[in-house]
């Protein structure tokens, strides 16, 4: 397995104009997202789903009244609890109908700024994703072993044909990572997406808000890892668009490839590349880092609400 991962490594940049089938794998993991969409937002306008919601809503709303009536009768009826009660499931009951539309809203506005910001900082082509235009470049590189006399080449041959076959692999590495970057901010968002709704009415319990906070966390981060995912894929592919242009034979480098040193350059690149790329998500968890305590907010606003109405 292992020499056939190498040879393969090694043919593709020979191929470097058939890349039609690469086009191809890019245009089904989008068709596979846009499907994706599509049948979350379906699942949950089903009657299944919805009735779901209505339960889970119903007997926490139900619950929270129960206790709250008991209560006022060991300590006596304070109006303002009770209307902190119904501005508390009132806001919920907001929320998680305006839930589909609120999101729907949110993610395609996240996915157009990081849109903007990727093409207008790489200038790649608007019928390729970031991830295959990076693969594209990449696979356009080629590399060809070179000697220098009879002598070296049979003393120094293999250093150069190892030098290929690792810079091949790098390569190779490379795409794979900045197209699962791409899957995967695509991915996020829809599992934010499908699982937010659950949480929405543990807001009307204060030691439950918790989890509404959690996932609120991670969905801005889904949104954020969309934006921060595409500066730094645009960042990658204008790294390698300068250092094909600097390379003999720009839009399909040739690198004669003596020994290491010669993609000494090419190997810093892609070593940045992937680090780049996989810190994306540290980094986009750093910026939602301070989101929390929301659902404290959510009843100190009815608090709030409550004691202006009850006065």
């Amino acid at each position: 397995m292992c020499v056939g991962l190498l040879a393969l490594a090694w043919a593709l940049p020979a191929h470097a104009a058939e890349i039609p089938f690469l086009h191809d794998i890019f245009v089904s993991l989008s068709h596979a997202g846009d499907q994706m969409t599509n049948k979350m937002s379906a699942a949950l306008v089903t009657p299944q789903i919805r009735m779901a919601m209505n339960t889970l809503f119903t007997s926490l709303a139900l619950c929270l009244f129960v206790w709250r009536f008991a209560g006022f009768a060991l300590r006596g009826f304070d109006l303002v609890d009770l209307l902190e009660l119904m501005f508390s499931i009132f806001f919920v009951y907001v929320m998680l109908s305006s839930y589909t539309t609120l999101v729907q809203a949110i993610s395609p506005a996240g996915q157009a700024v990081g849109n903007a910001l990727g093409g207008s900082i790489s200038g790649a082509d608007d019928e390729q994703t970031l991830a295959e235009s990076i693969f594209s470049l990449l696979l356009q590189l080629t590399l060809l072993t070179k000697c220098d006399g009879l002598t070296h080449c049979v003393k120094w041959i293999w250093l150069s044909f190892g030098t290929v076959m690792i810079a091949d692999i790098a390569i190779l590495l490379l795409g794979v990572i900045a197209t699962v970057v791409e899957v995967w901010m695509h991915w996020c968002v829809q599992i934010a997406y499908g699982v937010g709704w659950v949480t929405i009415p543990l807001l009307m319990v204060r030691s439950l808000s918790f989890l509404f906070d959690g996932w609120l966390k991670f969905f801005l981060g889904a949104i954020f890892f969309d934006i921060i995912a595409k500066v730094t894929l645009a960042m990658v592919l204008l790294s390698f668009r300068v250092l094909t242009n600097r390379t003999p034979g720009a839009n399909g480098a040739t690198i004669d490839v003596h020994g290491p040193m010669d993609v000494a350059a090419l190997f810093l690149f892609i070593f940045v590349g992937v680090i780049v790329l996989t810190a994306t998500g540290k980094l986009a968890n750093a910026v939602v880092a301070g989101v929390s305590g929301v659902g404290g907010v959510l009843q100190d606003v009815a608090r709030g609400a409550a004691q202006t109405a009850g006065r």
